[in-house]
């Protein structure tokens, strides 16, 4: 063989060692979608080249015939390698199924099958007696060649037309990559079909291997190193320029660069009037530095102060840095607020106009001012739940009776206007009752019947009353309990008292068990009535609790007012030591202190 000849096996082993190389190279990063089928497809036309090679180098005509026969296992691996290849990157399929396997290896099985019986082979290609000895020997192609041919070329163009198809499809950014890989696809087809009917472009060298090693390879540096098919341009259509926040792209110096439909609206500024200048001037208040959450920004105005426009922004800035470490510039996320400013405020309203209607229903549950009883203080503490937003169910009142006065302290199941209602169905109908009534248990009863007839079989209420007949230097006071939590009195000498008996509370049963019982005050002795709110607020896992009750009551002042106050401080105390600073009591705490002078 001459120097020509010996240059160019060594080539063609070189460029098969090299598309071996590459394909070790891409299934080392066989993850990446595609990434196998490419493996496949470069191990095939290396195989096809170093084959190809040394069917041309060797002298023997039988070592011809046999690597001339095993090239084709490249020749036929790439058909389907390729179609693999496609399919996969398209996105039309992930894993290929057994069927679909077994479908794409018929031909190249069949093809090999035939190369490998004797006599069968000339159906595919065989060397004439001629060529024995030849430089560079040219095989005869059979009749069933050109079925393969005719195979293969169908599915390589196939596979093409679908991959630059699905380019074009997705975007038009993708037309230049899409030529370039088409017109480097088609090459060596073209080139394999001029030499298979005899038109020799380059002599009797077949340089297919090599044309389809060089897509392969283009493939390659392509994907992996320069990203050939990269998606940034579309992500920028589909995400940026869709985005309902506005984005803008800052210059180092401050100048908008970029940005897109949603910024240009929300700064009423056409593209072409927003590039090129400060961002103070299309977005001025931008405060200085990076923002890693939401800024409110000022409202724009005109040189008189009046506002531009209703809408509220807010910004966010991040600095954008090279791979160098600098940072040639800023992004700016504009956010419209608006709606949600908007809806703030209308829940701030909703929530103030509740809060009014709570404390008026409220105050419809208390007496705006005690009657003036001669040698008895009184005062009465309402902490309401919910900061005052929810309307309770808790009340106290002070009324006249027909051998004195009623003391009144309640609880109604439940929060909100139905609550509330049925508060103040229990204290005006004990009002009325207590004008005729012989005792403090018909009464309870007469008000439990009340309770009973409402729409709601769901709620209750528990209460305390005290039926008091003031003497000359005593008072007497008839105790009943309807289901509420005891009271508690505090006699001259500090000594605290639990008073009455339970009993069932109001609206549970048609006839519920009541006690009577009798109790006299004398000077210096204070009566506390409370509802549950007080002795079950929470700290923790810790409540209030009665014994604490008592004890504060037992070392609190001895005025009625100055005690109520006490009470409370106490009780919020407690709650803040548990954590609760802000947070308003789960239920409302209520306290009526009746004192002896």
């Amino acid at each position: 063989m001459d120097a020509p000849g010996v240059a160019l096996v060594v080539g063609f082993l070189a460029l098969g060692t090299a598309y071996a190389a590459a394909s070790v190279y891409v299934w080392r990063r066989r993850h990446a979608v595609g990434a196998r089928a490419l493996a496949g497809i470069l191990a095939a036309v290396a195989w096809w080249t170093i084959a190809y090679a040394l069917e041309l180098g060797l002298r023997d005509w039988q070592a011809q015939e046999l690597f001339g026969k095993v090239k084709y296992v490249g020749i036929v691996a790439l058909t389907p390698a390729w179609l693999t290849f496609i399919l996969q990157y398209t996105g039309r399929v992930t894993t290929l199924s057994r069927r679909v396997v077994a479908l794409l290896l018929i031909e190249p099985v069949t093809v090999l099958a035939l190369l490998a019986l004797p006599g069968a082979d000339q159906l595919i290609r065989f060397y004439p007696a001629e060529e024995a000895g030849a430089e560079i020997p040219v095989a005869e192609v059979g009749p069933l060649f050109w079925v393969h041919a005719f195979y293969t070329y169908v599915f390589l163009v196939g596979g093409l037309v679908l991959f630059i198809g699905t380019l074009l499809r997705l975007s038009g950014r993708y037309w230049a990559p899409a030529v370039l890989l088409g017109g480097g696809a088609v090459l060596p087809l073209v080139f394999n079909t001029a030499f298979n009917l005899g038109f020799e472009v380059f002599g009797s060298v077949d340089l297919t291997p090599v044309l389809f090693g060089v897509v392969a390879m283009t493939l390659v540096w392509g994907l992996f190193r320069f990203r050939l098919l990269d998606l940034l341009p579309i992500a920028r259509d589909v995400i940026v320029e869709r985005m309902s926040d506005g984005v803008l792209v800052l210059d180092a110096y401050g100048r908008v660069i970029d940005l897109n439909p949603a910024a240009a609206t929300l700064l009423d500024l056409t593209r072409r009037d927003a590039v090129g200048r400060p961002v103070d001037d299309v977005l001025p208040g931008l405060p200085a530095g990076e923002t890693d959450r939401p800024v409110d920004l000022p409202p724009r105005r005109d040189g008189l102060g009046v506002r531009q426009d209703s809408r509220d922004l807010s910004v966010m800035i991040t600095a954008l840095t090279a791979r160098d470490g600098g940072r040639p510039g800023q992004l700016v996320v504009l956010r419209d607020e608006t709606e949600r400013h908007d809806a703030d405020r209308r829940l701030k309203q909703l929530l103030a106009q509740r809060t009014r209607t709570a404390r008026t229903l409220q105050e419809a549950l208390r007496p705006a001012a005690f009657p003036d009883l001669p040698g008895v203080e009184l005062a009465g503490r309402y902490l309401p739940a919910g900061g005052g937003r929810e309307v309770g169910g808790d009340f106290y009142d002070v009324h006249n009776t027909a051998n004195g006065w009623g003391v009144v302290i309640g609880d109604v199941s439940g929060k909100g206007a139905d609550a509330a209602v049925l508060a103040t169905l229990v204290r005006y109908t004990t009002r009325t009752l207590a004008t005729r009534a012989k005792d403090t248990v018909s009464l309870m009863r007469g008000v439990n019947d009340a309770v009973r007839a409402q729409v709601d079989p769901e709620r209750f209420c528990t209460v305390a009353y005290a039926a008091v007949r003031l003497g000359a230097d005593s008072c007497a006071v008839r105790l009943c309990l309807a289901g509420h939590p005891p009271p508690l009195l505090r006699r001259a000498d500090g000594r605290v008292e639990t008073c009455g008996v339970p009993g069932t509370a109001l609206g549970l049963l048609a006839r519920p068990t009541l006690t009577e019982v009798t109790l006299t005050m004398r000077p210096g002795d204070l009566l506390l009535l409370f509802t549950d709110g007080i002795i079950e607020a929470r700290r923790g896992d810790q409540i209030y609790g009665d014994d604490r009750l008592a004890r504060r009551l037992a070392d609190g002042p001895e005025a009625a007012e100055a005690m109520a106050d006490a009470l409370l401080a106490d009780v919020a105390l407690f709650q803040r030591e548990g954590g609760a600073d802000d947070e308003p009591g789960r239920d409302d705490a209520t306290l009526l202190l009746l004192g002896l002078v």
